[in-house]
């Protein structure tokens, strides 16, 4: 049961002119149990954005007062003209690094027409190279003030999702197959919903503003907006056909819902305009009788946001940060045993290291006595003739090259993003090395910067190639994306001052 004591579950969506609830109950199958309706001032909610916010949060934590829903779980949804649908194609991988990928594409090649946007996905095909997803999207500042306008009246945000996923509960929920080639349009008071469905999923949506209509009454459809409509309709029929699937799928079904004199209308004129396709008044199997009257039928979208989760259809656009909430006391408390446990281990090494340091300066001491034995063994060969070891190894010493310095030197000059692959040095004083770019800039630069290296005569460009840009998962469970160009270089290393003198000897 969605009501339980002590609280209730509604569904709730705020539209242009007013917002309206739906709590369910259950019998043999769901039915309305409650309905409630706040009209808003003129001007308050203009193309779903808030105006007048001050204004609905003060009639609206009343309003909820009144209706005694202080302490309600509220889904919630975002309006049709705030979801932004994409379809993407990413590398195959397994479930749990396929949200990292998803969050990459999005941040570095998904172009939304807003700031800050809070999304999820459905997976829709998948081969053995590649994962089709579709992307739902809406804007962070839109869903943050519902939160906090249902926050400041006493509410709880339980999950936010869109007008469609709500419909398609209510009209397919007691599906076997997925729907597909259908489309769905929702009269409301003051917008027309269209929602086309390809394998269970909707892959479009759009919404019409019928308030720019001047003589708009709501639940009622004129001649122009008739007319105006059909054309619109005809238009994404065809963007349908061609610009989604060019011309190998085309809509066979459409159902209409919402007021129930506003469909007879529209069904009337798209059996005329459309007549290839079967045109259908919405029926509900979710609900008892299979049906909804007029009243009823303005609470649609509600009433389908109250309806339990669907899990073929599972979109919640409520922020991540929200959902992980609940589970910071928990972590909060891990982290302290942790901490905890940490430092006992870190106190009993302590104590164990200090018997080890105090041993490890007794060897010292002893080492150390049996070099300067060692060294004055040496220097008493050195007064009998003997050429001086000290001074051979020194001369070894200064031959020798600080290796670490000159890798270090060489990944130094990288620039931001590039990577060495592989590095060779010959005994002639040569270093060749691979490494990766992401630009044919970055990859100049690198030659310029190895001719300043504090040990190279010469630096030189052998090979270049060209490669594809790749985002792939790590093992770790990060992203890793690949540099497009390779590039092997020589560094020829400068000679020191005895080498040269042997080479002029020579």
């Amino acid at each position: 049961m969605l009501i339980t004591i002590g609280s209730k579950q509604i569904g709730l969506t705020i539209e242009q002119t007013a917002i309206r609830f739906t709590t369910l109950r259950k019998k043999k199958a769901w039915d309305l149990d409650r309905t409630g309706f706040l009209p808003l001032p003129d001007g308050a909610i203009v193309d779903d954005q808030f105006v007048k916010l001050e204004e609905i949060r003060g009639i609206f934590k009343k309003w909820i007062q009144q209706e005694k829903l202080t302490g309600a779980t509220v889904s919630l949804a975002v309006p049709t003209s705030q979801i932004i649908v994409r379809k993407m194609r990413i590398p195959t991988t397994n479930d749990k690094e396929l949200r990292a990928l998803i969050e990459l594409e999005v941040e570095t090649t998904l172009h939304l027409p807003f700031e800050e946007p809070i999304y999820d996905f459905l997976q829709i095909g998948k081969d053995e190279t590649s994962t089709q997803v579709l992307i739902f999207a809406a804007p962070l500042k839109w869903i943050r003030t519902a939160m906090e306008l249902m926050e400041d009246s006493g509410l709880r945000v339980k999950a936010i999702t869109f007008p469609a996923a709500a419909l398609a509960k209510s009209l397919f929920a007691q599906q076997t197959e997925k729907t597909s080639e259908t489309m769905v349009l929702n009269i409301g008071d003051s917008m027309l919903e269209i929602f086309m469905f390809h394998e269970g999923s909707p892959i479009f949506m759009r919404a019409i503003n019928l308030l720019e209509s001047g003589d708009h009454q709501p639940g009622h459809l004129n001649e122009s907006q008739l007319s105006e409509l059909s054309t619109e309709i005809s238009r994404i029929l065809n963007f349908y056909q061609f610009g989604l699937h060019e011309g190998a799928s085309r809509i066979s079904k459409a159902i209409v819902a919402g007021s129930v004199s506003a469909q007879q209308v529209l069904i009337s004129i798209l059996r005329e305009t459309q007549a290839e396709i079967a045109i259908h008044e919405a029926d509900f199997p979710s609900f008892e009788d299979g049906s909804l009257d007029d009243e009823q039928a303005n609470y649609l979208i509600p009433a389908g946001l109250a309806l339990p989760k669907d899990l073929s259809f599972n979109i919640d656009l409520l922020p991540r940060v929200n959902r992980e909430a609940k589970l910071l006391p928990v972590v909060i408390t891990s982290a302290l045993g942790a901490w905890l446990l940490i430092m006992t281990l870190i106190g009993y090494s302590f104590m164990t290291n200090r018997t080890e340091i105090s041993d490890n300066k007794d060897q010292v001491q002893t080492l150390n006595d049996q070099i300067a034995l060692a060294q004055n063994e040496l220097l008493t060969g050195a007064a009998h003739g003997q050429s001086n070891p000290l001074s051979e190894i020194e001369a070894i010493k200064k031959k020798q090259k600080d290796v670490v310095a000159i890798v270090n030197e060489l990944e130094h000059k990288l620039p931001l993003s590039a990577e060495i692959r592989t590095l060779g040095y010959t005994e002639q004083g040569q270093i060749s090395l691979t490494a990766s770019f992401n630009s044919m800039k970055d990859m100049s630069r690198y030659l310029f910067d190895l001719h300043r290296l504090s040990f190279a005569e010469d630096a030189g460009l052998q090979t270049m190639s060209k490669g594809e840009t790749m985002a792939t998962s790590t093992d770790s469970g990060g992203i890793s994306v690949s540099n497009p160009y390779t590039a092997s270089f020589s560094v020829k290393m400068k000679r020191s001052k005895e080498d040269e003198n042997n080479g002029t000897t020579n």
